[in-house]
């Protein structure tokens, strides 16, 4: 099925405030506007009032104590296929059968993904030679399938919770036959035994060659959406004491750094060859599947051109 967009918020049936959290003015403006926009769930065609940004993200609590107006879970829109296998990943480390975090399991299951088919892949993408399929998205992750038919969007229920969400929503357009078309990827390889090889290349010169150009600057790290490295921080705030995880990078020289002073990964060789080896060998051998996802961001991105994907292919020898 498909949507319009209007510019008539009483013709609304679906409702995305954005908002800030930072400036007095403007966190005062999204809360006026929220109030306003939750009279239409009474008044208007307002179903579905969905409030993002970084008031949400500072006081989502407070939000959702003060505000009962506004859905309590969150939806996100437009997560490419690429990205909902990221999420795939991120539950087997931080929903695993032997730790679950209790942070993240909440936010998981307050969320609903709408997960968006893509039709026109970067230069630098090469999801599909790391397993993702571009038409349908993972059904573990994914609510709503959502495709980008041009002047309209077309939905496909995947889980309860999206049957749920979109039920509350009427009229949302034509139902489509068919799958929009989809231009193909230039970037493509078979990564099968990539792992297995991998394993005997620890001390392999390779190494050498791709580290020389590495900056240890952490762009790849912080753009990848499976990087999961944290660290924890102590912090007082007037008499009370705080333990903060915060989000961290495998590629700076303090991240593996010992209070005695050994360092393991001392230099960039080391943290290239354990970013690399992470992605491709090690999470592959505990979960079955590569914690690369093939979203070309890293490649995109990287301002020396340091590209996983041409050391893919010349480990596998294509």
């Amino acid at each position: 099925q498909g949507f319009t967009l209007t510019d008539d918020y009483s013709d609304a049936e679906i409702i995305v405030i954005n908002t800030c959290g930072f400036i007095n003015d403007a966190k005062e403006e999204s809360i006026n506007t929220i109030l306003d926009m939750a009279q239409l769930k009474e008044s208007g065609c307002c179903r579905v009032l969905v409030v993002v940004g970084c008031l949400v993200q500072k006081y989502a609590y407070e939000l959702a104590e003060e505000l009962p107006e506004v859905d309590k879970q969150q939806v996100v829109f437009g997560v490419r296929h690429c990205d909902t296998k990221a999420i795939q990943c991120l539950d087997k480390v931080f929903l695993d059968e032997k730790f679950e975090d209790p942070q993240y399991k909440n936010k998981r299951e307050n969320t609903i993904v709408f997960s968006l088919a893509c039709n026109n892949p970067k230069a630098t993408c090469f999801c599909e030679s790391m397993g993702v399929d571009r038409a349908h998205a993972e059904a573990s992750v994914a609510d709503v399938q959502v495709y980008d038919f041009g002047d309209t969007y077309g939905f496909e229920v995947i889980s309860d919770k999206g049957k749920a969400c979109l039920d509350a929503v009427t009229g949302l357009g034509e139902t489509e036959s068919k799958l929009p078309d989809q231009k193909p990827q230039t970037i493509k390889f078979d990564p099968s035994g990539l792992p297995e090889k991998l394993k005997g290349m620890f001390e392999d010169p390779i190494w050498d060659s791709y580290q020389f150009k590495c900056l240890n600057c952490g762009t790849c790290t912080y753009i990848c959406p499976t990087c999961h490295c944290f660290d924890i921080n102590n912090k007082i705030r007037g008499e009370v004491g705080m333990k903060l995880r915060t989000w961290d990078s495998c590629m700076f020289n303090e991240y593996t750094l010992m209070a005695g002073g050994h360092q393991p990964r001392a230099g960039k060789k080391e943290r290239v060859r354990n970013r690399f080896l992470h992605k491709l060998q090690y999470f592959n051998e505990k979960h079955g599947m590569f914690l690369c996802i093939g979203c070309g961001r890293c490649v995109a991105k990287c301002p020396v051109n340091l590209d996983i994907t041409k050391f893919i292919q010349q480990v596998i020898g294509q």
